[in-house]
């Protein structure tokens, strides 16, 4: 549904970092299945940033300039963390579906049919302040924000490979008579690292305690679908 037309106004826009995680799957201590093919024990040094996700589009009319009527539409989709206000109490979430921004006035004669792509999203206000739709002005470097209280979100987390990211994994490979294969890789920045690769076997004792690299675990089942197993303690 089309809001009448407002002239939005700029905001000042501090950029956001995305905050270091480290991850380990799976927990400590409890029954754990992996088929042929997936991790059984994962540990990830990676980035995160706080997401939200947008269940219906939003879409206002704006006026860039009093002779400039503009439909703004954010698709649905996740919006990632962007920025803070000035106040930091207000985070921008940008679309990663990026926004289009349509003439919809008399001057749209002048300029090229087409949907101009933006930058823009969401502000999620804190101190009890409704949701804002904003967008980056082709007029200005600050973006531009209208409150808009129907905006209906839900939270979220964006996963991120960043410089610095890294990740050890323990694949199972499946089992040979009474051997069970398993497989160690390492990427690092979101890429495999051929030199730390290294296939490993173990004969198969059901209940017998397996380690690797630092890792300690369980067997209590192993075919070619699958293994299951409990993890003692992670990977180094």
């Amino acid at each position: 549904m089309f809001k009448q037309a407002v002239q939005v106004r700029s905001l000042p826009f501090s950029h956001f970092q995305p905050k270091a995680a480290a991850v380990q799957v799976p927990k400590l201590n409890a029954p754990a299945t992996a088929e042929v093919g997936e991790a059984m024990i994962a540990t990830e040094n990676i980035y995160t940033r706080p997401a939200i996700e947008l269940a219906e589009p939003v879409i206002h009319s704006v006026m860039l300039t009093p002779l400039d009527p503009r439909t703004l539409k954010i698709p649905v989709g996740k919006l990632v963390a962007a920025g803070y206000t000035e106040d930091g109490s207000g985070v921008f979430y940008q679309s990663l579906t990026p926004p289009t921004l349509e003439n919809t006035g008399d001057i749209r004669e002048l300029f090229s049919k087409q949907k101009p792509i933006i930058r823009g999203g969401i502000l999620v206000q804190g101190q009890d302040k409704p949701p804002a739709y904003y967008y980056h002005s082709p007029f200005s470097d600050l973006p531009v924000a209208e409150p808009d209280p129907s905006i209906k979100y839900i939270t979220a987390t964006k996963v991120e490979w960043e410089q610095g990211s890294f990740r050890k994994e323990l694949i199972y490979n499946g089992r040979s008579g009474n051997s069970i294969k398993l497989l160690y890789r390492e990427f690092k920045d979101d890429f495999a690292r051929p030199a730390y690769s290294q296939e490993v076997t173990y004969d198969f004792s059901e209940g017998e305690t397996f380690g690797f690299k630092g890792a300690r675990f369980k067997v209590t089942d192993a075919s070619n679908i699958g293994i299951s197993y409990v993890v003692l303690k992670h990977l180094d």
